[in-house]
């Protein structure tokens, strides 16, 4: 039985590798990806106003 973690054959491994490096040289390297979020007025609320504060407690006396 092959290890899994090698290639059945050198020249798949050499074409891979090759293909990469091509692929590197044109796209460059990798990138951190940002998605911008425009927030649109009126859409969402940051709080629902809700008071933390306890509130006070009465005995019925």
């Amino acid at each position: 039985m092959a290890d899994p973690n090698t290639f059945p054959d050198d020249r798949v491994r050499r074409t891979l590798e090759r293909r990469v490096r091509d692929w590197r040289a044109l796209h460059g390297p990798d990138r951190d990806v940002i998605f911008r979020q425009t927030p649109e007025p009126g859409r969402m609320a940051l709080s629902d106003f809700t008071d933390a504060a306890p509130a006070p407690l009465f005995d019925g006396g």
